[in-house]
């Protein structure tokens, strides 16, 4: 065929691994036309991969799919989109600034399976890259910086990588909820207590500190039965016995190690009554009753319990008398401990 040049040939809309590129071998001494095919020159790209696009900044509405990268400005809440892209095309998002306590939603176009709904941006930092295919914008990573991290409405759990590290040295990092209260704090130096007087000193070391959840229960009639689940494990019940209350545990399986930290409000002679799930005369609580008379005399008494004795109940206590509940074992015979701490001479009992 005649020579044609480059510019003249037929273009190629879908190119296979196996079709060939021209290819110019020692441009700079001696140059020589040579051949590569499409799966080598991209399986040995010999230097780095640099988009050359501008960003554009976005405060509010769609975004675009025609450039790599785009910035999110969040001030305050807004929302985004992300109408669908091509198949294979890959789509970065990095939220440049937040202020005024920043709530971003985007949704992008998602297929069900895609295993989430919306992505919210509330920190600068935040980023996520994603692929488009199966019909979605398919999540491929997201920064998981606790004090600037990407969080996702999903209809699965969410999968965190195997650690979680903040970015900068001596920075708190914390655990927000969507409506930015702390709930959970790595320490790292950033905070410490306020410090005032002559010649003061604080010094503070690392560690991890959380706001223990609290759930408070009134009784409006001696029929009040509230069922604890698995998921309210570690949080301190606030009980005001004004008439009896019943609470019963959660079912445990193979996952031990459930704990409730139980608190008296108020001295009421009612019964306040826990039971575990299955009331099957097979579970056990034993129990510990370290009892502080009005005299200031300790005394301490335990139960061990029996197979059929899963039921405790305590009755007429001081406002501040605690039980502490653990299970230690789960399955079709669950053994739960109760450490009681009583201001009166009231004794905790099982049966």
């Amino acid at each position: 065929m005649a020579d044609k040049s480059i510019t003249k040939l037929e273009a190629v809309a879908t190119p296979t691994s196996e079709d060939l590129a021209i290819i110019v071998t020692s441009a700079a001494t001696e140059p020589q036309n040579k051949k590569s095919t499409l799966a080598t020159l991209f399986n040995k790209i010999p230097t780095w991969l640099g988009l050359s696009t501008t960003p554009i900044v976005y405060t509010v509405g769609e975004i675009d799919v025609t450039t790599p990268v785009s910035f999110l400005s969040v001030t305050g809440s807004t929302t985004f989109s992300l109408p669908a892209g091509s198949v294979g095309q890959i789509k970065m998002l990095v939220c440049t600034v937040s202020a005024s306590t920043p709530v971003g939603v985007l949704t992008p176009a998602a297929n069900a399976n895609d295993g989430y709904n919306t992505i919210t941006f509330n920190a600068k930092g935040q980023a996520v890259t994603l692929i488009y295919e199966n019909s979605g914008w398919i999540i491929l990573s997201q920064s998981l910086r606790l004090n600037a991290g990407i969080s996702k409405t999903l209809s699965t759990d969410a999968v965190l990588t195997d650690s979680i590290q903040t970015q900068t040295d001596a920075t708190d990092a914390v655990i927000n909820q969507f409506d930015a209260t702390e709930v959970a704090r790595v320490h790292d130096g950033a905070v410490l207590p306020a410090a005032a007087g002559s010649s003061t000193t604080i010094a503070a070391g690392t560690g991890f500190g959380y706001r223990r959840r609290v759930i408070t229960l009134n009784s409006g009639n001696d029929n009040s039965v509230f069922t604890l689940t698995a998921a309210d494990s570690g949080a301190i019940i606030f009980v005001t016995p004004t008439n009896a209350v019943t609470l019963v545990l959660p079912l445990v399986g193979t996952e031990t190690g459930i704990w409730f930290d139980i608190i008296i409000a108020d001295k009421i002679n009612k019964a306040f009554v826990i039971k575990t799930s299955g009331q099957n005369a097979a579970d056990n609580i034993s129990v510990m009753n370290q009892i502080t008379a009005g005299t200031g005399t300790t005394t301490t008494t335990a139960d061990v319990g029996a197979a059929d004795h899963d039921q405790l109940t305590f009755t007429n206590a001081l406002e501040g008398s605690r039980i502490e509940l653990i299970n230690v074992q789960g399955g079709a015979a669950e053994l739960w401990h109760a450490y009681v701490r009583s201001l009166d001479t009231v004794v905790a009992t099982i049966a």
